[in-house]
């Protein structure tokens, strides 16, 4: 992830990329505002462990 102050500083990074990506590779870019990644939510979970089954009980 880079920061980029401005849209302008955005276009530069992006001819940069432009020139440096390898001709069989593949560049994605997101651009986000600082208000959108303020509001980013993120969820983390527990790790769910499988139970076993209890033996079955014999009754005489």
């Amino acid at each position: 992830m880079k920061y980029c102050r401005d849209k302008a500083e955005v276009d530069r990074l992006t001819i940069w990329l432009t020139q440096i990506v390898p001709s069989d590779g593949k560049l994605d870019i997101i651009m986000i505002t600082d208000k959108q990644y303020e509001n980013i939510v993120t969820l983390y979970g527990e790790r769910k462990i499988a139970r076993e089954n209890p033996p079955s009980l014999t009754l005489f």
